[in-house]
């Protein structure tokens, strides 16, 4: 029961916050990624939860060219296989350096794939390097979202008491979990 409920809240988390005004790329889809791919026991969930959450606020939002989109949605999904660094204990180092990891991931790949696809820049190092410049300012909003959204997700599910046994007590960080 548990289980769904995180992932209806997930969902309408990110649907609603991608389709209401907000700081370009402050979203919490890495983040929800992140926190998926750890939190579920079943990896297809969190890809489900991922691609149906994406795909229903793209139906609001418009889709856009396909080879761009997919390594966007193919970017989203990796966060999930993250979930082995996580499941050999949550500490905030631990869950910063991957989050970190996987917003400048999804940078590379996306911005790439907007230079290979968009038709925006010259298909050269030059024009690679315009486009990197070109995405620092969003990227600065991801990182900041990023943090925030996997703080306040990972710091929820410390809160809750979700991921210790009856009367155990909590980690340094407030998680304890099997291995």
């Amino acid at each position: 029961m548990i289980q769904i409920l995180v992932f209806v809240v997930l969902a309408a988390v990110v649907v609603s916050a991608r389709l209401v005004g907000h700081l370009p790329n402050f979203t919490p889809i890495i983040a929800v990624s992140l926190f998926a791919g750890f939190f579920f026991a079943q990896r297809w969930l969190a890809i489900v939860l991922i691609v149906a959450a994406m795909g229903i606020s793209d139906l609001f939002l418009g889709f856009y060219q396909p080879a761009i989109m997919l390594v966007v949605y193919a970017s989203l999904l990796l966060p999930i296989a993250a979930r082995s660094i996580l499941r050999k204990g949550l500490t905030v180092p631990r869950i910063g350096l991957t989050a970190v990891g996987c917003s400048f991931t999804f940078f590379l790949a996306t911005n790439l794939a907007v230079w290979l696809f968009s038709g925006m820049y010259v298909l050269t190092i030059t024009g690679l390097v315009e486009c990197y410049v070109a995405a620092l300012p969003f990227y600065k909003y991801q990182l900041m979202g990023d943090a925030f959204w996997t703080t306040s997700l990972f710091g929820c599910y410390a809160l809750s008491g979700l991921e210790r046994r009856p009367g155990e007590a909590p980690s340094s960080f407030g998680l304890a979990l099997e291995g």
